[in-house]
């Protein structure tokens, strides 16, 4: 095996390794300021917010929607189970979920 394609069976072996476990991180919130089972969910530009919202109601879980981003960026903000967040966005790439927070700001 020449170096050329070690070095192929390396990278493509640490892309595919990259994909095994949870598709999505959660962002947990600093502090201990995160409210509990509220989340922010930011999209990828092709996604569908309100598809996604469709198909997470649809699983079963009381969910509340607190706001759907779809100007600046695409996502929503939600009050669900996590468990029921990750199953609704395991086919989903690019997507970034953090905890909702309390924010204060000290000045303007």
């Amino acid at each position: 095996m020449n170096f050329l394609n070690v070095f192929l069976f390396v990278l493509f072996a640490s892309s595919a390794s990259a994909r095994v476990g949870p598709p999505h991180r959660l962002l947990k919130a600093e502090n201990g300021r995160g409210i509990p089972d509220e989340y922010v969910v930011l999209l990828g530009k092709k996604a569908d917010p309100r598809g996604i919202l469709q198909g997470l109601r649809n699983g079963g879980q009381a969910t509340q929607v607190l706001h759907v981003y779809e100007n600046g960026v695409k996502g929503f903000t939600v009050r669900t189970n996590l468990n029921a967040l990750f199953n609704a966005l395991k086919n989903i790439d690019d997507v970034t979920i953090e905890e909702n927070q309390v924010v204060n700001v000290s000045s303007v």
